[in-house]
């Protein structure tokens, strides 16, 4: 290669190198609903435990189905939304960058319980199933589902 090539090919690799990268950042959910349901439930006990966070406010689901039920819903009081609202605060930035994954973990694998979140966010809504066991999950998550799961406990 001649040298004057050589040090224009130099010269771009050390601007290109100094160019800053920028990345969007991921938007937090204008609503959440979640949750822990048992997959293996077959019985006429309640099955699942759901909740949404949306404009300040908590409700909770009194279907105790699998699945969320909108039209099921009852407010709970402002103290249990403050414990809440965390789950919204801090939610992941990995699951919104990865909305394809809608089953993290296995989840339901090995008849335990399931955390599922359903955020909207920009008018999209985006659906996750996430193992209750952290060691099968990525370590991105395992905080916040464990987060969520003392929130569960809690209310």
């Amino acid at each position: 290669m001649k040298p004057l090539i050589m040090v224009g090919l130099v010269a771009i690799m050390a601007l290109s190198a100094c160019k800053k990268e920028t990345t969007t950042p991921v938007p937090k959910p204008d609503s959440l609903i979640f949750g822990r349901y048992n997959p293996m439930c077959m019985t006429a006990m309640p099955c699942g435990k759901f909740f949404l966070l949306q404009n300040n406010m908590l409700f909770a689901d009194q279907s105790y189905y699998m699945t969320p039920n909108p039209f099921a819903l009852a407010k709970e009081p402002d103290s249990l939304y403050v414990i809440a609202k965390q789950l919204i605060d801090n939610f992941p930035a990995y699951l919104l960058n990865h909305p394809n994954d809608s089953f993290i973990g296995c989840p339901g694998c090995t008849d335990g319980e399931v955390i599922r979140l359903w955020a909207t966010a920009n008018d999209v809504r985006t659906k996750w199933d996430i193992n209750t066991d952290t060691s099968q999950i990525p370590a991105e998550l395992r905080t916040y589902i464990w987060q969520a799961g003392h929130v569960l406990d809690q209310l």
